[in-house]
């Protein structure tokens, strides 16, 4: 990996990120409401309650 260069790395991590959202996104009901999935999908994606802001 450290042969990479720091823009292939960077790459690399950003593609990881990505694919980490849509499993969080993909475990997630569609038929909940909007705002009641991005708070479910916060909750798991950064591991803390977060309140939505009214």
């Amino acid at each position: 990996m450290m042969e990479k260069s720091g823009a292939e790395r960077l790459m690399i991590g950003c593609r990881m990120t990505d694919t980490a959202r849509e499993l969080v996104w993909s475990g997630i009901s569609k038929e909940l409401a909007e705002p009641k999935r991005r708070q479910i999908f916060l909750e798991r994606f950064y591991g803390e309650s977060l309140s939505i802001a009214h």
